[in-house]
C-alpha cells in the first residue's frame, strides 16, 4: 500500500467517513487487515456499485463477488449487515433487533 492511500486510509477511519475512500483502498485496506490477522475471514462478499457518470441520469449498476460461501449464507451476511448499518444510522437501538 502507498504511503498516500494509507494515511487516507487512516484518515477515513479517524473521520468514520467511507466516503473518502475509493473502493480500491477499501479493498487493500480489508486484505491488509486480513492478512495481519487484524480480521478472521474464512469467505467473502463483495459488493460493488456503479452510479454511473451522469447524475441527472443515475445508474443502480450492480456486481458481486464470492468466495467459499454459500448463497444462503451470502443473504444472512446481507440481513446481518443490514441490522449493523441501521444501528450505526440510529435507526435502531442496540436491543431493536435482537
Amino acid at each position: 500500500m502507498t504511503e498516500p492511500t494509507l494515511l487516507n486510509v487512516e484518515r477515513a477511519k479517524r473521520e468514520n467517513d467511507n466516503t473518502l475512500l475509493s473502493p480500491l483502498e477499501s479493498m487493500r485496506d480489508a486484505a491488509n487487515m486480513i492478512e495481519d490477522g487484524t480480521v478472521k475471514a474464512d469467505a467473502a462478499f463483495m459488493i460493488f456499485l456503479d452510479r454511473g457518470d451522469d447524475p441527472a441520469d443515475p445508474k443502480f449498476g450492480l456486481r458481486w463477488f464470492a468466495s467459499n460461501i454459500w448463497a444462503s449464507e451470502m443473504l444472512a451476511l446481507l440481513e446481518c449487515a443490514k441490522v449493523e448499518i441501521l444501528k450505526s444510522m440510529n435507526y435502531l437501538g442496540e436491543n431493536d433487533a435482537d
